[in-house]
C-alpha cells in the first residue's frame, strides 16, 4: 500500500507541476474565467492520482493499465486546454513535448539521486526517498521553468510562425520516442541493474543536452524572427515616409500654378479696375481647380494622413 501511495502522490506532484507550467505561455488568452480553470484541472489531477493508486495497489500488471489510462487522461487534458485557452494546436504540442521532456528528466534524475536507498529495482516514486528527491528536484526546477515559459516561450509564440514551431517539435518528440523505446527494450532483457542505470543515466544526460539545445534554438529563432519583423517594419515606415514626401511634392507643385494665377489676377485687378470682373472669374476658375485637386488627392488616400 505504501508503494501505491508514494506512486500516486509522486504522479500528482509531477503532473501538477507540468500542467501548471503548460498554462503559463497562454495567460491572457483564456476562453473562460480564470477562477474556473484551477478547479477544472485540480479535479482532473485528483482523478489521475486516484487512478494511479488503484492501479498500483489492486490491479495485476497495474502499471500497464495505468499507461493506457494515462493516454486517455492526456486526451482529457488536451481537450481541457482547448476549452480553457485560445491556442493553436502547434503551440500546445510544442509546450507538451518540452514539458514531457523536462518531466522525464526530473523524474529520472530524482530516481538516480535516491538509488543508494534502493535495495532492488523500483518503479519511479515507489519509495519515500524517491518521492523526497522528486519533490526537491521540482522545487529547484519549477522557478527556472516558470521564468522560461513566461518569458522565452511566451514571447516566441507571439513571434514565430506555426511552421517554425512545428520544426522545433521534432527534437523533443524524437527524444521522447527514443526514451520510451529504449526503456521497453532494456527491460525486456536480463541485464545487471548497474548497467541499466548507467544506460538510463547516459540517456538522461543526452536529454538534458537536447533540452538545452532546443531552448537555445527557440531563443535564436525568436531573435531572428523579431529582427526580420523590425526590418520589415522599418522598410514599411521608409516606404510610407517616401510616399508622404512624394505626395507633398506633387501637391506643392500642383497648387503653386493656380495660386500664382490668383495672386497675379488680384494685383492686376488693383491696377486695372475695369478688368476686375474678368480677373475674378479667372481666379474663381483656378480656385475650383485647386479644390478639385485637393478632393481627388483625399479620395485617392494620398492625403489621409495630412
Amino acid at each position: 500500500m505504501s508503494i501505491a501511495f508514494y506512486y500516486a502522490f509522486g504522479t500528482f506532484l509531477t503532473d501538477a507541476s507540468l500542467y501548471f507550467l503548460a498554462t503559463v505561455p497562454f495567460w491572457g488568452h483564456e476562453r473562460i474565467k480564470k477562477s474556473l480553470i484551477l478547479p477544472i484541472f485540480a479535479n482532473v489531477l485528483f482523478v489521475r492520482a486516484a487512478a494511479a493508486y488503484v492501479f498500483a495497489a489492486f490491479v495485476p500488471d497495474g502499471l500497464v493499465w495505468d499507461l493506457y489510462f494515462y493516454l486517455a487522461y492526456m486526451i482529457v487534458i488536451l481537450t481541457g486546454y482547448f476549452i480553457c485557452y485560445k491556442i493553436h494546436i502547434a503551440k500546445l504540442l510544442y509546450t507538451m513535448l518540452i514539458l514531457m521532456l523536462i518531466g522525464t528528466l526530473v523524474n529520472y534524475l530524482s530516481y538516480f539521486a535516491a538509488s543508494p536507498f534502493h535495495t532492488e529495482q523500483m518503479i519511479v516514486y515507489a519509495t519515500l526517498p524517491n518521492l523526497i528527491t522528486t519533490a526537491v528536484a521540482w522545487a529547484i526546477v519549477l522557478p527556472f521553468a516558470y521564468r522560461l515559459f513566461k518569458s522565452t516561450f511566451r514571447n516566441a509564440f507571439t513571434i514565430l510562425s506555426i511552421k517554425s514551431i512545428l520544426v522545433l517539435c521534432i527534437m523533443p518528440a524524437m527524444f521522447i520516442v527514443l526514451f520510451v523505446l529504449s526503456g521497453m527494450i532494456i527491460r525486456s532483457v536480463e541485464i545487471p541493474i548497474v548497467m541499466e542505470m548507467l544506460f538510463d543515466l547516459s540517456l538522461t544526460l543526452t536529454g538534458i543536452v537536447s533540452c538545452f539545445i532546443n531552448i537555445r534554438m527557440v531563443e535564436r529563432v525568436s531573435v531572428n524572427a523579431k529582427l526580420e519583423i523590425e526590418i520589415a517594419n522599418a522598410k514599411r515606415r521608409e516606404h510610407e515616409l517616401s510616399a508622404e514626401t512624394e505626395f507633398y511634392r506633387k501637391m506643392s507643385h500642383s497648387l503653386r500654378t493656380p495660386l500664382t494665377v490668383v495672386s497675379t489676377s488680384v494685383q492686376v485687378a488693383k491696377n486695372h479696375p475695369d478688368k476686375a470682373d474678368e480677373l475674378l472669374l479667372q481666379s474663381q476658375s483656378e480656385i475650383m481647380k485647386m479644390a478639385k485637386m485637393i478632393d481627388d488627392a483625399l479620395d485617392d488616400g494620398g492625403g489621409a494622413e495630412v
